[in-house]
């Protein structure tokens, strides 16, 4: 996975079980921090990056300097899967042990909201959490400050991404096809209108949403397609250079 700033590239190699820095400018290696060897998944947040690890840990750094800024290794998550750091408190998503989990800056718990179904991603805008669920599959929609849940809505497909654009969340029906038939035609799941957009064109395993001159290009994952869409599919490129 990739994050890019200003200042820095993030390179997250999971194969050498760490964090790599490199420069913008000439794609060398300027530093390295381990994060352990069953570590899968990043989350940006300001200036901090909160690396999640299956084993139970999670590590936040400040990527500006390279300093470890908070290690949780204390039991206190079970299987934790994305998480941000924003006022010197770790939010976390925990799917071991369904919930959300405030821990401040000494690594303690500090909140905990529990969860009904199995999170397994999350996602951050305006003060709220959206948050991606198995068993049921669905979506929670969580306020940061009171940390309660203000609705939830339920998918008939496992959801592992989110895109956010413009302010706007939208959610791919991702798990949609099996054995060469459509599960649901429902592709995707808009937040701000709450409402579906129908799949048109018999997309399958959709994936990230990226927006570019005013229009919305949505990836395929196993047929490696890209589609132009605005509200409903208009065309599909199997090559980027060509949309």
């Amino acid at each position: 996975m990739l994050k890019i700033n200003l200042k820095i590239i993030l390179y997250f190699f999971i194969l050498i079980s760490g964090l790599s820095f490199a420069s913008p400018d000439t794609f060398q290696i300027v530093d390295r921090i381990p994060v352990g060897e069953r570590t899968f998944h990043i989350d940006v947040y300001g200036n901090y990056a909160t690396i999640c690890n299956y084993s139970g840990t999670v590590k936040v750094i400040d990527y500006v300097n390279g300093d470890v800024t908070l290690y949780v290794d204390n039991g206190i998550i079970a299987r934790p899967m994305a998480g941000y750091y924003i006022n010197n408190y770790l939010y976390i998503i925990d799917n071991g042990d369904p919930s959300i989990k405030v821990i401040n800056k000494w690594g303690n718990l500090s909140r905990k909201l529990r969860l009904k179904a199995r999170p397994i991603n999350m996602k951050v805008l305006n003060d709220k959490f959206y948050i991606t669920t198995t068993n049921p599959y669905g979506l929670y929609i969580v306020n940061k400050k009171s940390l309660k849940i203000e609705n939830f809505y339920e998918f008939p497909v496992k959801t592992p991404f989110i895109s956010i654009i413009d302010n706007d969340v939208l959610i791919p029906m991702y798990e949609n096809e099996k054995d060469n038939i459509l599960n649901t035609y429902k592709l995707l799941f808009r937040v701000n209108d709450k409402k579906f957009i129908m799949n048109l064109k018999r997309i399958v395993f959709p994936i990230d949403i990226e927006k570019y001159n005013d229009k919305y290009y949505l990836g395929e994952y196993f047929d490696g397609g890209i589609y132009e869409f605005w509200i409903i599919i208009r065309k599909k490129s199997h090559n980027l250079e060509r949309c």
